[in-house]
């Protein structure tokens, strides 16, 4: 499960890479206010929020797992304590950025 796990925290860093990405060249785009206005949201937005939405999916299956992260494999196998808690905090870091980008809308610009 631990193996999983980071595998599935991998492709989140990669989707939220690539959501930072798609709004900062956005946001160099973005000098044209009417072009702005008039194409709104443009696809590199949509696809930043698809991104974002993904990679928000998928912290509540690293939240979702987490007991499982801490109960560990074998012994043998098992990440240490430290690991364990970097997982923790990470899936808190990533909770908490879902939550705001959720209050805030971006999550599904296109709904709106």
């Amino acid at each position: 499960i631990q193996g999983r796990a980071s595998l599935i925290q991998n492709i989140q860093a990669v989707l939220w890479l690539t959501a930072f990405c798609l709004v900062a060249i956005w946001a160099s785009k973005s000098g044209d206010v009417a072009n702005v206005m008039y194409s709104w949201p443009s696809v590199l937005l949509l696809l930043a929020s698809a991104c974002a939405m993904v990679s928000a999916l998928l912290t509540l299956l690293t939240a979702a797992i987490l007991p499982n992260v801490w109960r560990g494999g074998r012994r043998v196998d098992s990440w240490t304590a430290l690991r364990k808690g970097a997982y923790a905090a990470t899936v808190l870091i990533y909770l908490a950025f879902s939550a705001l980008l959720f209050i805030w809308g971006a999550l599904t610009p296109w709904a709106g």
